[in-house]
């Protein structure tokens, strides 16, 4: 399982936002108002994917629909997936969660044997439903993020 680039950067600057922070002093900016879709990336990665989908509306609920619909789990890795562009304003657990839950980052997930772009954060194995592993205990990620509704 790979991404494209980065999570949690919209949220958080929107999270700034709100809170009185102004619109030069947040953190991504750009990632809020001005994201770039990964379209080069997107053209080049299904040509060797297994399965790809965007991640405007969470990280979780892309891999659990993945999950879902290709019948089987997915596992990702807490030691694999960067966290530190968010630590250096939230605290840890907060910045997982801003990785995991929220919407607004136009990244890629991909499947795939082989790696084109980003980083890996987990991996496709028998099974259902979508889970982290810290150390050797196993957590559900939930089906969570931004609703439409």
């Amino acid at each position: 399982v790979y991404l494209t680039g980065l999570l949690g950067k919209a949220q958080l600057s929107l999270e700034q936002l709100f809170s009185g922070m102004s619109r030069e002093n947040i953190a991504y900016p750009k990632s809020l108002f001005t994201p770039e879709p990964r379209i080069f990336e997107g053209m080049e990665i299904a040509k060797h994917a297994n399965s790809m989908t965007d991640i405007s509306d969470s990280l979780a609920i892309s891999l659990n629909l993945i999950s879902e619909k290709s019948g089987v789990s997915i596992v990702l890795d807490e030691n694999l997936i960067p966290l530190d562009h968010l630590t250096e304003y939230v605290s840890q657990d907060k910045a997982l969660e801003l990785f995991l839950y929220s919407g607004g980052d136009y990244e890629l997930v991909y499947t795939s044997k082989k790696k084109s772009f980003g980083f890996k954060i987990g991996e496709v194995v028998e099974g259902k439903g979508v889970w982290l592993k810290k150390g050797d205990k196993l957590s559900r990620i939930e089906f969570k993020g931004y609703s439409h509704l």
